[in-house]
């Protein structure tokens, strides 16, 4: 448990040998609890804690817990929250849209991911409908209509179907 391993097994070769084969969880995310930082595997647990000096934003998404100390919740939406953010984050980290991800936010809607966009508006992202299409209004929406105002909103909403609000 202290290490957070994905799978260990020791086994015993009489007389006196041991077979010890350890797996060791791929880091997926880093999640901040109020001033405590953890490493996240793919099915949103936490592996342990980090410190935030040893964080490199590039590699992992960072996700603000709006949760308080509560357990951090991805596991209830049977980790589809952690794998649409993963995806997000790497279809996006490389700036291929125009924008850079500042962070995620977790708050108890296990149905949506919402993205902070670095230096402009917040996402909300519907993890039940197709990423690429979402992505493809929040670029359609960037482009013709927001413009140079893009950076000035307070949140983009593409969580519902056919429509698009904006603040």
């Amino acid at each position: 448990k202290r290490y957070g391993f994905k799978n260990l097994s020791i086994k015993k070769k009489f007389p006196a040998t041991l077979f010890i084969s350890l797996e060791e969880p791929k880091f997926a995310a880093v999640l901040r609890e109020g001033d405590k930082y953890y490493y996240l595997d793919e099915n949103g647990g936490k592996i342990l804690e980090v410190n935030p000096l040893d964080i490199n934003s590039k590699d992992y998404p960072l996700i603000d817990s709006e949760m308080g100390d509560e357990e951090s919740g991805f596991m209830t939406a049977g980790g589809e929250r952690m794998s649409y953010l993963s995806q997000l984050f790497n279809i996006c980290k490389d700036n291929k849209y125009g924008f850079e991800i500042d962070r995620f936010l977790l708050d108890s809607d296990s149905n949506s991911v919402k993205m902070a966009v670095k230096g402009g508006p917040f996402v909300f992202f519907n993890i039940k409908d197709d990423l690429d299409k979402q992505l493809a209004k929040l670029i359609l929406i960037r482009d013709e209509e927001l413009k140079d105002d893009f950076n000035k909103k307070a949140y983009i909403d593409l969580r519902y179907k056919d429509r698009v609000y904006y603040k």
